[in-house]
């Protein structure tokens, strides 16, 4: 299990590498594989070829490229990858995607590469590997629980919609029936003054009658 070459690039030219046995085919493959990458999406991703496998990780415009042997593993290459991520980004910052001086980083950052790949290759990095594993399962766990409360509290909220839109028919409801009620209680209202005053127009015309007949 060896890593065996390994590159870091932005899309204007290379940052620094280490090649553990000086093969060039290596490198003028990784070389190739970074010319046909999309620096403005992040993505992991391992490609076999011959008796390798190259794995690469694209973050924040920055490749991260390394060729190990296929027992290695493609989840190693990819935890590996990540780490020297973060190695890097520690030490450059935004410079490793701004720069655009060819190997600009090679001779701060080169032994970092040769130191971590040399770990990396021997069994005590399998408890690195191990450690890493753990740790980016303890991430996926966090982010799982908070999605789940952000889940738990959308449902909250919208029982809380549904509630708030259920008061409201009601409240439209009341407001009908209330308005009906009013504009019956006025026609009603309307009747019995109609017919009071029907029934004092006939009480006064007869009381007039009366009054006419009894004076002649």
């Amino acid at each position: 299990m060896t890593i065996l070459y390994c590159l870091i690039a932005n899309k204007s030219c290379s940052l620094a590498e280490h090649n553990t046995n000086g093969d060039k085919k290596m490198s003028d493959i990784a070389h190739k594989l970074v010319k046909k990458l999309e620096f403005n999406s992040n993505s992991t991703e391992s490609v076999e070829y011959e008796t390798k496998t190259y794995s690469y990780r694209v973050c924040d415009e920055v490749v991260y490229i390394c060729v190990t042997t296929r027992t290695f593993g493609k989840q190693s290459a990819a935890l590996f990858l990540k780490y020297i991520n973060q190695l890097f980004e520690n030490e450059f910052g935004i410079r490793g995607k701004a720069t655009k001086l060819a190997l600009d980083m090679n001779r701060d950052f080169a032994p970092t590469l040769e130191n971590q790949m040399k770990i990396f290759s021997t069994d005590g990095g399998q408890d690195k590997l191990r450690a890493l594993q753990a740790d980016m399962e303890k991430v996926k766990d966090n982010m799982h629980q908070n999605l789940q409360k952000v889940l738990d509290r959308g449902d909250k909220i919208e029982l809380l919609v549904d509630k708030s839109d259920q008061l409201s028919s009601q409240s439209a409801a009341f407001a009908e029936s209330s308005k009906s009620l009013r504009r019956h209680l006025w026609i009603q209202n309307m009747k019995m003054t109609i017919s009071i005053g029907v029934f004092v127009f006939i009480c006064l015309a007869l009381l007039t009658f009366y009054v006419k007949n009894k004076v002649h």
